[in-house]
């Protein structure tokens, strides 16, 4: 064994790294270099959030400008409608005229839903709702005039030019609204521009300091050059010396190899024969539970054991699952929940609770740690279907496991039982089993989405899978 560097040995090494020309000034280039590099990068992400920033604002200027134009073409529609049914007396264009009165509300409730946060315009908006209230309100009488037979007041109506002057009013407004957009969307793209050009001369600068620094570098090391073939023929010197002490450690190194290999077969065998006696002990007390429960008569008694035993039974699957693999670090969450749920099935599904219970699993791995906690929380959610959803009966309760891509699983558990109907209150247990669902879920920085229906249940969360 090396003996441990002593702080005079690093004080030597440095003033020699210092006699051969690596001293300050080359760690000051290398200092100035990376504080470059990290300015660049601060300035790329002020940018990139400035772009972000404005990009979100440009988007909504441009689904405001989008709004606007559909209310007025909408307006526009009713009118066109109004006009075609007094001149045709189509039903086509009544119904044409009614469509379009309920896409005005529409559009228009679209774009005062996206200046809420805008007082400005949102005020000169709410100045425009009594026009566009009263326009409608003309084409509906106008419209309820020919349907009646008052072609003569519906015509005066139309005659007086009220109903043409109110569209003007409101295009003025609405081209007053959209002026403004349209100038903040050239200030935001223009604010995105000056974002991307100072991120490109501030780059380019960075770039400029980076090379000049490489290049005082590399003149720096061309200085003494002469000195880094003296620090080479020093090398080659220690190398030789080297040479015959590797020589002499080779064998060590050989031996030590084997030990830790021996070293690492026999740790595995040993964490392999842990979680078998883990498995083995866990499996003993779930037999002793069952036992115990055979002399129980309490049925709240009883069903807290089997609850208990279906827990124990998730965390004692796990243990034997790792004893079987080849990884130990990783399960397979198919089979461990396939042999999960048929453990659940001897212990819940067992005389006068006949249940069918069913796994459908994709493929999908993941740590100890994450398997534990779906384990348990399929062991409650099975617990509480068995419990709750078939009281006349037995019934199908389904465990599904299925990937969502990018390192992530969806687990659902649901039944075709009594569920809840509107209004009724949903079932109460002790409160344990929907606290250890929630630990569990928050285990998997996630949590438990329920569906509650007047026919089945169903309890699902999504989790990543590292």
């Amino acid at each position: 064994m090396s003996a441990r560097p002593s702080l005079s040995s690093w004080s030597d090494f440095w003033r020699r790294t210092q006699s051969r020309g690596f001293g300050r000034r080359s760690l000051a280039f290398v200092v100035a270099g990376f504080l470059a590099l990290l300015a660049t990068n601060a300035v790329s992400i002020w940018a990139a959030d400035a772009l972000s920033r404005q990009l979100d604002a440009v988007e909504h200027s441009r689904d405001v400008r989008r709004a606007l134009d559909r209310t007025e073409r909408s307006i526009v529609d009713a009118v066109a409608a109004e006009r075609g049914y007094l001149l045709v007396g189509s039903e086509r264009y009544r119904d044409a005229e009614h469509e379009a009165r309920g896409q005005i509300a529409v559009h228009f409730g679209t774009v005062r839903e996206l200046l809420r946060n805008d007082p400005e315009l949102l005020r000169q908006l709410d100045d425009t709702q009594p026009l566009v209230d009263e326009g409608i309100a003309i084409t509906q009488q106008v419209v309820r005039d020919a349907e009646q037979g008052r072609f003569n007041q519906a015509l005066a109506v139309l005659r007086s030019g009220r109903g043409t002057a109110i569209m003007s009013d409101i295009q003025v407004r609405f081209d007053a609204i959209d002026a403004i957009v349209s100038e903040r969307l050239d200030e935001g793209q223009r604010a995105a521009a000056r974002a991307r050009q100072i991120n490109v001369w501030f780059s380019s600068l960075a770039s400029i300091l980076i090379i000049l620094l490489a290049g005082l570098a590399i003149f720096q090391f061309s200085m003494n050059f002469q000195a880094i073939m003296q620090a080479h023929n020093d090398l080659d010197e220690a190398n030789r010396e080297l040479e015959h002490r590797v020589e002499e450690r080779t064998q060590d190194l050989v031996t030590a190899h084997a030990e830790v290999e021996r070293s690492r077969d026999r740790a595995e065998a040993m964490l392999r024969e842990v979680n078998h006696r883990v498995g083995n002990s866990l499996q003993l007390v779930s037999s002793f539970i069952t036992l115990q429960g055979r002399t129980i008569q309490d049925p709240v008694a009883l069903e807290a054991f089997r609850a208990t035993q279906a827990r124990i039974e998730a965390v004692s699957r796990v243990h034997r699952q790792l004893y079987t693999s080849n990884d130990m670090g990783q399960v397979e969450l198919n089979g461990y929940l396939t042999s999960l749920v048929d453990e659940l099935r001897q212990s819940l599904c067992a005389g006068d609770r006949a249940c069918a219970l069913t796994v459908e699993a994709e493929p999908l791995t993941t740590s100890t740690d994450r398997t534990v906690a779906v384990g348990v929380l399929v062991a409650e959610l099975v617990t509480n279907a068995v419990k709750y959803a078939y009281p006349g009966g037995a019934g199908e309760i389904r465990v599904r496991l299925v990937g969502e891509g990018e390192g992530r699983a969806r687990l659902t558990v649901e039944d075709d039982g009594v569920g809840v109907a509107a209004g009724e209150p949903k079932p109460k247990g002790t409160g344990l089993g929907k606290t250890i669902i929630a630990a569990m879920a928050r285990d998997l920085r996630t949590e438990v989405a329920y569906v509650y229906g007047p026919v089945g249940l169903s309890a699902s969360l999504t989790f990543d899978l590292e």
